[in-house]
């Protein structure tokens, strides 16, 4: 299958501060905060939790319950302080990855470019539009391929292909046959 039409678009530049298009590249900046941002809170507390084992004394009656019950108090408070962080982490992260267009593209015109190799001199035609609003794109390069156009044309049923072949009475020395040239024509259906 061939594309009748090739384009090359150039965007606009507030478009690439939009929001990544696939749920990967939203989901990844925020899982890499979460996680950074957990393993510092963890080391913290990890230094916080050394200083304190250094000044506690395991004297006294009871001892045991009384650690046992502080140690499941300390974890507690931990995994909350952790579980902010990454919250903290994820939401800023978030915030980075959401759509922040700041610079507006001044442009009021759509610049489109039509490509045609046949053409001698300039290959490319230009053609310009004012810009309908909410539009994201300002030059726009196409190439349209004739063929494959005539083909989905004649595959609709809205043109009819005509050949005529004429024998020009050479013979090729290399298959010993007639040479037969060949000339289409496309025209609308229903013209005669």
């Amino acid at each position: 299958m061939v594309a009748p039409l090739k384009a090359v678009t150039i965007w606009d530049p507030e478009t690439k501060d939009l929001e990544p298009a696939t749920h990967r590249g939203r989901f990844l900046p925020v899982f890499r905060a979460r996680l950074k941002a957990e393993a510092e809170a963890r080391k913290e507390l990890k230094n916080k939790r050394d200083v304190e084992l250094k000044a506690s004394a395991t004297k006294g009656e009871k001892w045991a319950t009384r650690s046992a019950a502080a140690d499941r108090r300390r974890r507690e408070t931990e995994e909350r302080f952790v579980e902010e962080a990454s919250d903290r982490a994820a939401a800023a992260a978030a915030a980075s990855v959401s759509p922040t267009a700041t610079k507006k593209n001044a442009n009021k015109y759509q610049f489109v470019g039509v490509v045609n190799p046949k053409a001698s001199g300039r290959p490319i035609k230009w053609y310009a539009r004012t810009k309908p609003a909410g539009s994201q794109w300002s030059v726009r390069l196409v190439h349209v391929d004739q063929a494959a156009v005539i083909t989905d044309l004649f595959r609709q049923g809205k043109v009819d292909i005509f050949a005529k072949y004429k024998n020009t009475g050479k013979i090729n020395p290399e298959t010993n046959t007639p040479v037969v040239e060949s000339q289409y024509t496309v025209r609308e259906r229903g013209i005669r």
